[in-house]
């Protein structure tokens, strides 16, 4: 987000980058004066990032000697300018009206400066006790050293919490909310409690919060059902210590989520490397009950500062009851019947109902919002609840709890379920919803892909393939056998189709196949001969095959007789005179080039004869290549020594035409590509040229882009123009992607791409450039970073692939082998499982 060097603030430069975290970066900066201090950026955009504002606004002012001081802090516009400090009280207030007063929060918003990140001025620390733990290597930091980091922190920790602090006109107590070694700085000798990020005055808590506030891995059970108390800060570093002590936590490092919540819920803490003693008093400072923990951080301290040598076990003295004899079993009788009478406030005697007990219930996968509701044997209250992640509830043996559960992540089936108290005892108490199945899963992310946001597939893959580990090791494809070799091959973008001539044994068909219904089988169509082009108009069930004269047109369902149209000269012996032709973008006009000197337009109607010829011109030379430019308003043509013609798409006559032509020029031409009505990238059997065309033609301004060694493959524009890539049979330079905006061109080299690119295509979002080698391998570009780097999304799967293609959403890659064998392959699925 910042650089080196940059003054985000008024005096103040920054210096040394520290770190970045989910939501923003911190920076060691030289202010005023030539002092160090440390900035931190905190995006706004999130509610993260507002709820650390609030917290920071409310410990701005605490000073105290283990405190990391908050110097100042300001907001920074959409342009990067410093705001007034009014704006700061202004999105506080905005952001926590009521939910009756969302409109006027909404209303007061618009008149702000849209401010972008919150800046926060810190005392500059030299490291953190993570990063101490980390230096020590084996084990933790001495005891002795330790101890006193422990009883610095606690002081800093309990003046924070104590309620000396002005927030709002009240004095308060301010919870940390989030002490961890990482929050633990410090400064030559002395330890600082840093990160104010989460804290909160005690009371307040963020009641529209979606998850719990602070680190998982040091959170009280208090802290977990969101209900913090007084001690949570103390339970937190207790569990610091132990980390800071023995280097590691007191779980297993491999817990999930819902087994991390279940340890702290149920006082599972184990603490199995340090003395009895330390063991002693770390077990109360983590007890789930905070009432039986220490009264302060400090008392918690001192206690754990106590000798630390195991005490050796004593001779145990008999007990109570093997001294006093039966005596104590008749005190304990008569005891227990007293209480009994007196226990009952005036009840009847024996009424010894059992009471509901308390029990935690945990939800997987994490954020999982649930609704439950008892269904008791005898009526009682608060039987209703609802809430995220962990359920606290009051049962009896023969309860039965009604559960409806649905979790953010969109990968798990709602749950709607009656369960028995022994079966949640079985479950050890917790609830799992199942995921969806496999198929579904990758359904989901794919939708997400195509619809633009593929950050967020790749995160959803990941957990999807975390629970289907087939979906990124083993992606399975659909195939289809076509019945011959294919020779010539087209795509239609806008059906969905492809079609190629299939050459059999003393046959010739026409192999038609629906992209977007790969389990669907491959029509066939007797044709007379191979052609050389094949063009699919738009919705119409026809194709047109172009012969060395004429175009031959055959239905596709049988609802027609095939016809000809004659496209060559009468009386002239039979020969290739069609030696070009194009269909237009929007599949309804064909453009043909001839060999005697004319260009044809056939355009595409209804009826039985839904293909005809419309209008010819004369051409001054013989016709090398023809296009239409992406609008499809405008059709161009152009042959031997650089002529060229343009026609409106519709009428193509003499009177129609603006003649060009480019000067001193002697050279095949072998493609041509427009842009628009005046430039086009003309490709000749030794250069790669720009051309701009006058807007009454004569002689057309042109630019070298490069010299070709290699004849040229394929060349192909992207939808929106954005990318225009080619292919060449020159092994060392076999790609290259030109930017016509810009005109920068990539030319893509050995080791980065190995062969001949065989055929390529470009998603309709022009994100992608996906492309198979002569070896059967498919790779794919990111053509959104720089520089164009390949990365294999499949290996060759044994067969030479002259044919790929995207479908028309780009959630498919279609493969047409040299066998004929026709493959679909989730390209989503793909280009994520290449990414792991």
């Amino acid at each position: 987000m910042f650089s080196q060097g940059e003054r985000p603030i008024p005096g103040y430069r920054l210096e040394r980058f520290l770190g970045r975290g989910q939501f923003g970066e911190v920076w060691a900066a030289d202010g005023p004066g030539g002092t160090l201090v440390a900035l931190k950026f905190i995006a706004l955009q999130q509610k993260t990032g507002i709820r650390e504002l609030k917290s920071i606004q409310a410990v701005k002012r605490i000073k105290h000697a283990n405190l990391c001081s908050v110097n100042a802090m300001w907001l920074l516009g959409q342009d990067g300018g410093v705001l007034d400090d009014h704006e700061i009280d202004l999105l506080i207030r905005n952001q926590s009206r009521e939910a009756p007063s969302q409109t006027l929060a909404i209303e007061a918003t618009q008149v702000m400066q849209n401010p972008q990140y919150l800046v926060v001025s810190m005392s500059l620390a030299e490291g953190s006790l993570e990063e101490r733990l980390k230096s020590q290597g084996e084990g933790g930091i001495p005891r002795e050293q330790l101890i006193d980091y422990m009883l610095q922190a606690a002081r800093g920790i309990d003046y924070l919490n104590s309620p000396v602090h002005n927030v709002g006109g009240e004095m308060v107590g301010i919870q940390h909310r989030d002490i961890k070694p990482a929050n633990l700085l410090f400064a030559g000798d002395s330890v600082l409690v840093g990160d104010f990020g989460v804290a909160a005055a005690f009371g307040e808590y963020d009641t529209e919060a979606t998850s719990v506030v602070g680190s998982l891995c040091y959170m009280s059970p208090e802290s977990i059902k969101r209900m913090p108390s007084h001690s949570s800060d103390q339970y937190a570093l207790a569990i610091t210590y132990y980390q800071l002590r023995t280097g590691t936590l007191p779980f297993e490092p491999t817990v999930s989520f819902a087994e991390l919540v279940d340890i702290h819920v149920r006082g599972k803490l184990r603490f199995p490397l340090v003395t009895d003693h330390e063991r002693e008093v770390l077990a109360r400072a983590t007890s789930t009950d905070p009432k039986q923990r220490y009264a302060t951080c400090v008392e918690f301290a001192k206690a754990i500062a106590a000798p630390s040598e195991p005490v050796q076990p004593k001779s145990r003295p008999l007990p109570w009851p093997a001294l006093l004899g039966g005596s104590v079993v008749v005190l304990l009788l008569v005891a227990a019947i007293v209480w009994g009478i007196f226990s009952n406030n005036g009840s009847e005697p024996g009424n010894n109902d059992p009471q509901p007990q308390p029990h935690a219930i945990v939800f997987e996968p994490e954020q999982t919002n649930y609704t439950l509701s008892i269904v008791p044997t005898s009526p009682r209250d608060d039987l209703d609840s609802d809430g995220q992640s962990v359920a606290d509830i009051n049962l009896l043996p023969t309860d039965k709890v009604r559960i409806k559960a649905t979790s953010t992540n969109v990968l798990y089936q709602p749950l709607d379920q009656e369960f028995t108290y022994d079966q949640l005892v079985r479950d050890d108490w917790k609830v799992a919803l199942k995921p969806i199945d496999a198929a579904a899963m990758l359904e989901k992310v794919t939708e997400l892909a195509t619809g633009g946001n593929w950050e967020e597939a790749q995160k959803l893959f990941s957990t999807a393939a975390s629970i289907y580990p087939e979906l990124k090791d083993k992606p399975t494809p659909e195939t289809i056998e076509l019945q011959g070799d294919p020779d010539a091959i087209t795509h239609s973008p806008r059906d969905n189709r492809i079609a190629t001539a299939l050459s059999g044994d003393a046959t010739s068909v026409l192999g038609l196949l629906e992209l977007a219904e790969p389990k669907s089988e491959a029509t066939h169509v007797t044709i007379s001969t191979l052609p050389n082009q094949i063009h699919l108009p738009d919705q119409i069930p026809w194709a047109v095959l172009m012969q060395d004269s004429v175009a031959e047109v055959i239905s596709l369902d049988k609802s027609g007789k095939p016809y000809e149209i004659d496209l060559g000269l009468p009386k002239v012996v039979a020969y290739r005179q069609i030696t070009c032709s194009t269909l237009s973008p929007d599949g309804k006009s064909i453009l043909v080039g001839q060999d005697h000197q004319s260009v044809t337009l056939l355009t595409i109607t209804t009826g039985d004869k839904p293909v005809t010829k419309l209008s010819m011109s004369s051409f001054a030379t013989r016709v090398d290549a023809v296009a239409f430019d992406p609008s499809s308003k405008y059709c161009f043509a152009m042959g031997q020594s650089g002529d060229g013609g343009r026609w409106p798409a519709n009428d193509v006559s003499e009177a129609s035409a603006t003649d060009f032509k480019i000067a001193d020029f002697d050279e095949e031409i072998i493609s041509i590509l427009p842009l628009s009505e005046s430039v086009l990238y003309v490709f000749t059997d030794s250069q790669v040229i720009r051309l701009q065309i006058p807007t009454d033609g004569g002689i057309a301004k042109s630019s070298k882009v490069e010299s070709l060694s290699s004849p040229l493959l394929t060349a192909r524009l992207s939808d929106d123009g954005k990318f225009l890539a080619y292919t060449t049979e020159n092994p060392a330079r076999p790609l290259s992607i030109i930017e016509p905006k810009t005109g920068t061109l990539s030319s893509l080299q050995p080791p980065d791409i190995t062969g001949v690119v065989e055929d390529f295509d470009i998603s309709s979002d022009s994100r992608w450039l996906v492309y198979v080698n002569e070896d059967g391998g498919l790779f794919v570009i990111d053509l959104t970073k720089q520089p164009f780097v390949p990365q294999g999304i499949l290996p060759s799967q044994g067969e030479r692939i002259k044919f790929v293609r995207l479908s028309i959403n780009d959630a498919d890659v279609v493969t047409l082998s040299e066998d004929g064998t026709t493959t679909w392959w989730n390209f989503v699925q793909l280009v994520l499982a290449a990414g792991q």
